[in-house]
């Protein structure tokens, strides 16, 4: 297995890091960068229409991997916009697809598993 492949993020995958004023900050640990594999970004993005619509991508099980997306129109307006995967994780399965929220409307998405 080579360095930097997707096979190693397989053993374990979490979420480490912290948003601060607009700003993701990852804390990397150079003594462990020989067993180390990180994947930085969202998995999940929406288009330009969807720039105030939260996205959450969340790992919810590891054996087998299973993933829950969910959306949130952030607006007093509907929302039309393109969703796609924009990042490869263990099993995470998230088909392009175009969604119309209601204003202030929470949704969760199934991710084929």
């Amino acid at each position: 297995m080579s360095k930097g492949s997707t096979e190693q993020a397989k053993t374990v995958t979490g979420v480490w890091g912290w948003i601060f004023e607009g700003s993701a900050h990852i804390p990397l640990y150079v003594d462990k960068a020989d067993t180390t594999h990180i994947l930085a970004g969202h998995p999940v993005v929406a288009d330009e229409r969807g720039k105030k619509v939260a996205i959450n991508v969340m790992h919810l099980f590891d054996k087998p991997h299973q993933w829950q997306v969910s959306v949130n129109n952030l607006t007093k307006k509907p929302v039309t916009t393109q969703l796609k995967q924009a990042m490869d994780l263990p099993s995470l399965d998230f088909e392009e697809r175009e969604i119309t929220l209601a204003p202030g409307e929470f949704r969760i998405l199934n991710a084929k598993n």
